[in-house]
Parts: C-alpha cells; structure tokens; sequence
C-alpha cells in the first residue's frame, strides 16, 4: 500500500509482467522449448484504485497466436505472444496491462 492507502501502481504492474513472464515460461516449457523469456513491449491502464484483496489473470490467447508462437519457436528458436493481464478487486478490473512477451531459446 502507498501513503494513499492503495496498491502501488509499480507493484501492481510488476505483478501483472511476472504472471505473464510466467504464463509464456510454462507455455513454452509445455512445448518442449528450453527458453528464456523477456517482456518486450507492454502498455497499462489503471482503472480503479487497489484497496483490498486482489488477484491477476492472464489466459493464452487464441489458438491462432498459439500455433503461431509454436511454429516460431520451433523453427527459429524465438517467438512472441501477446497476453492481456488482468488485476481485479473482488469482480472488478483495477488494471489491465498489455504486453508482448519474447521466448528466446536457449
């Protein structure tokens, strides 16, 4: 919590980049794929102050971006996905962060 008594915007967005880095991490560990994995570009919006409890979400995109990113990676050894990441109070969105993730073989 900041002076204001809410989430401090840099902490949130932190956690918002790692639950993605983690997501594209597990993902590619799924695909066989040894990668290491970096945020290459990402874009937020804070929508609502954080007071309480809350929790970050993040689901693979379609299956599309999906098969793209495999076939990157395999064939080049270095793909990106674009994920949303979503922070919620309770049912509503406080944050949304946009990001493209970059897994680089290693």
């Amino acid at each position: 919590m900041n002076d204001k008594g809410t989430g401090f915007a840099g902490s949130l967005t932190a956690l918002a980049t790692l639950a993605g880095w983690s997501l594209t991490t597990l993902y590619a560990r799924d695909l066989d794929e040894d990668v290491n994995v970096v945020a290459a570009e990402s874009h937020v919006r804070y929508l609502k102050p954080v007071t309480a409890d809350f929790s970050a979400c993040v689901e693979l995109p379609d299956t599309a971006l999906c098969e793209r990113f495999r076939e990157r990676l395999q064939s080049r050894g270095k793909a990106s996905l674009p994920l949303i990441i979503q922070i919620f109070q309770g049912a509503e969105l406080a944050l949304q962060l946009e990001s493209v993730y970059v897994a680089i073989r290693r």
